[in-house]
């Protein structure tokens, strides 16, 4: 009677297994793919079911949560796995992850925006980020500095970071560079920013968090902490350590071949495997004496020969295999399954495969956008602008030096000269660059400084000293511009800009001057690292 129940338990269990199938990972996931070198882009389930057809103009990021994007024509045109596409002026993107992606406008500004593609959160003073993990993102400042915000703008960790990496589990790997000691330390904050594990040069370099462990290096050893920073897990002859998923985790030794380990260090397969061993329903992939690839189990039972010349990792009911120059999708002893009746000669599968394997993630979350905004509009209101700008001020004087108005110009920038100890005599320019040195610095991406040019010397000498020569006119002033950071090789852009502005309510002349109020001509020129604005009077 007892054997009976047993083999009916048996029976029950087997059942099971057969009525549940395979665990799927990875949900909403879709892999690019192409039927020829040639040809137009689709995508891919990991299902084995194509979900969009060979109709993408141009190859799609790795879809993630049922959404994807790709670059035609200087537009970001987003694509559902429905197939849907949605064309916009937005110039780059990651991928969504938590219901939003992050994206750069046509202005170069980063902003959040939701899965009905409408704007968030727009991040004006951010220089860089990353996307939203645990309900916070990296961002980092002009200066370079890292740290964390939430969708509504709130900086819930300060940036004083050289490193930040994206929360996972509730926590993240900071780094800061310790000046004094010239040493790099790393530690652990929460997501309040507080420390769970202090700043020190105890590891070297640590990794995100899964399933409670972070792996380690230090001068010596490697291996994996907890929470609290203790190494409960240590090796000195592991080259890399990958994270862990659903308790096992692959580790390369001193060999440079590949093993696996469970939770407390043992090996279920020691170091003996030419690629990283990562089981998703019980298979890996591993790599034959003749290079090619198939799926093994925990225990290195062989289900496939090594035949295939590409494989994706089994995340569903089955896996992609590439044989013979095309793809088709196999179940666990290397059967053709496919449902599609399409040829798919390539899968744009390596960022995705590599991102499960390094993070357990479909993309990496560390990856980040770089603003490319260049402030020039705020550039023309201040210096330009022909009823407040700075040139407007200097220009109403007339034909008269300001020098007043100039040494406070200058002394608004930390620079305090006097233009008549400063200033040769017998000279006919001022040069605001020699004056003080160097450029005015209006932010970190445009520099610029002034040149007046004067019919006469600017200043005289007799008995008693130095005196601005009276009959001195200026002539006319040059503008120059000089864009640093990411304004560098943009002069040609970023001069368009201005002249447009100009041309808002001037009109330009013949010869292709701009005419302010019939008083003033401007002329505007550049080269690949400076642009040219000079004023001068119209007689």
């Amino acid at each position: 009677m007892v054997r009976m129940l047993e083999c009916f338990k048996y029976f029950l269990f087997v059942l099971m297994l057969v009525s549940c199938g395979k665990e799927t990972y990875f949900d909403g996931v879709g892999i690019p793919i192409r039927e020829t070198n040639r040809g137009d882009y689709g995508l891919v389930g990991l299902d084995g079911k194509i979900l969009v057809d060979f109709e993408l103009d141009a190859k799609p990021k790795i879809m993630t949560e049922n959404w994807t994007h790709y670059t035609y024509d200087k537009k970001l045109v987003f694509v559902n796995d429905k197939g849907k596409e949605t064309t916009t002026d937005l110039l780059d993107a990651l991928s969504f992850h938590e219901g939003t992606i992050l994206c750069k406008l046509n202005n170069g500004k980063l902003a959040f925006y939701d899965k009905t593609l409408q704007m968030v959160i727009i991040l004006d003073d951010v220089e860089e980020a990353g996307p939203i993990s645990s309900g916070l993102f990296k961002f980092s400042n002009a200066a370079g500095d890292w740290g964390f915000m939430n969708l509504k703008g709130d900086v819930v960790v300060k940036p004083v970071y050289h490193k930040v990496k994206s929360f996972r589990e509730g926590f993240s790997i900071v780094e800061k560079y310790d000046e004094e000691s010239k040493t790099n330390r790393v530690g652990i904050i929460d997501n309040k920013g507080e420390y769970v594990v202090q700043l020190s040069t105890k590891f070297t370099e640590l990794d995100s968090f899964s399933e409670g462990l972070s792996a380690f290096k230090s001068d010596d050893q490697s291996g994996y902490i907890d929470i609290n920073g203790n190494k409960v897990i240590v090796s000195d002859s592991w080259r890399e350590t990958f994270p862990f998923f659903k308790g096992l985790a692959s580790v390369k030794g001193d060999d440079g071949e590949y093993g696996l380990i469970d939770e407390k260090g043992s090996y279920l397969i020691k170091t003996r495997e030419k690629i990283p061993v990562k089981l998703f329903n019980g298979l890996s992939i591993y790599q034959g004496s003749n290079r090619k690839l198939g799926f093994m189990s925990s225990e290195r039972e062989l289900t496939t020969r090594s035949e295939f010349e590409d494989m994706m990792p089994f995340l569903n009911n089955g896996a992609f295999a590439k044989d013979g120059g095309e793809w088709m999708y196999i179940d666990e002893n290397g059967k053709d399954i496919s449902e599609f009746n399409k040829s798919i000669r390539l899968i744009y599968h390596e960022p995705f495969t590599k991102s499960v394997y390094k993070d357990n993630t479909p993309f990496d979350l560390n990856s980040t956008l770089k603003s490319s905004f260049i402030n020039i509009d705020g550039f023309y209101k201040e210096i330009m602008k022909e009823s407040s700008g700075v040139m407007h001020k200097i220009m109403t004087a007339r034909k008269n030096l300001d020098a007043s108005y100039l040494e406070n110009l200058m002394l608004e920038y930390d620079k305090e000269i006097s233009l008549i100890d400063k200033v040769g005599v017998g000279k006919k320019t001022i040069d605001t660059y020699q004056l003080m040195n160097g450029y005015f610095e209006f932010d970190s991406n445009i520099s610029f400084s002034l040149k007046y040019y004067f019919n006469e010397r600017v200043i005289s000498k007799n008995g008693d000293g130095k005196f601005f020569n009276e009959d001195s006119k200026v002539s006319s002033i040059r503008v120059k511009i000089k864009p640093q950071r990411k304004g560098k090789g943009k002069t040609k852009e970023l001069l368009e800009k201005i002249e447009m502005a100009l041309l808002k309510n001037n009109k330009i002349n013949d010869i292709g001057e701009i005419l302010i109020e019939d008083k003033v001509k401007v002329k505007l020129s550049r080269d690949y690292s400076n642009m040219y604005i000079v004023y001068s009077y119209n007689e």
